[in-house]
């Protein structure tokens, strides 16, 4: 830990979520409780919300097609 890292997490009131495990094993062996808001976790997008659609190919031979392999 850096001293930089320990006055963000002082200025923010998260801990860096890279630190979990270690201050959980932390918490977990002086018996207090360790919520997981106190970490700065990416927050997960709404499951509803639909991702972008892969982009299209213009190459439609798929190598992984039975067919494609006796040609190749």
């Amino acid at each position: 830990m850096t001293d930089r890292l320990i006055r963000h997490a002082r200025s923010t009131g998260r801990f860096a979520a890279a630190w979990y495990l270690a201050i959980s094993q932390a918490c977990a062996a002086a018996r207090v409780d360790c919520p997981l808001g106190a970490f700065n976790f990416k927050e997960v997008e709404d499951a509803n919300k639909q991702a972008d659609p892969a982009p299209s190919s213009t190459n439609t031979e798929n190598p992984h097609d039975p067919a494609f392999l006796k040609r190749a």
